[in-house]
């Protein structure tokens, strides 16, 4: 048995070697807008920072796991790029104003508004779960910073549709509001 664990762990020991020397030839390699020009002495837990150059000319210091996995593509010109092309005027300004909003009513705007569940939900339905300790679908809603319990149902179909018709009560007349409402910031000032 002893015999087994040493050798896994020299495995192991190769295989992590072996990917520590991939991760050292990103120097030279282009990823998006960014050319990795060398490793920095900072490391997150198994992972190197290595400094990139921007086709904008600006520097800025990556994790190499988000280089290789696509995550950062730039210094963050192309985020910027991309929001201006889709007539955004500023990132600055509309993460601003939506901050505005949500503050304002207490409410995150952009949950509200979007039927897509978050990644761990596995009903397929935001604020609809399966509690297997009572056999039982549960609903619930947020609003205001608060969880509103709609209650235990026997079938998956009738938590649905509390949960649906809790959105129509508590969201909708929210969004209408907020709706309403514009809020003008410098750079959209009617000009």
């Amino acid at each position: 048995m002893h015999l087994v664990l040493v050798a896994v762990a020299k495995n192991l020991k190769i295989v992590a070697e072996r990917n520590r020397l991939k991760m050292d030839n990103l120097i030279g390699k282009r990823f998006g807008k960014l050319i990795v020009l060398e490793k920095t002495n900072k490391k997150y837990q198994y992972n190197n920072y290595y400094l990139c150059k921007c086709d904008c000319g600006n520097l800025k210091i990556v994790l190499d796991k988000l280089l290789k996995s696509g995550h950062t593509k730039s210094c963050g010109c192309l985020h910027k790029e991309i929001a201006s092309k889709s007539g955004k005027k500023s990132i600055k300004n509309n993460s601003k104003n939506r901050i505005e909003i949500d503050k304002r009513y207490n409410t995150n705007f952009g949950v509200i508004t979007t039927d897509k569940p978050p990644k761990n939900n596995k009903s397929g339905i935001k604020g609809v779960w399966y509690n297997p300790k009572r056999d039982k679908w549960e609903a619930h809603i947020g609003i205001n910073n608060k969880r509103i319990n709609l209650g235990r149902y026997n079938s998956k179909e009738e938590a649905i549709k509390i949960r649906k018709n809790a959105e129509k009560e508590y969201y909708e007349p929210l969004i209408k509001k907020m709706e309403t409402e514009t809020i003008v910031s410098p750079d959209h000032n009617g000009r």
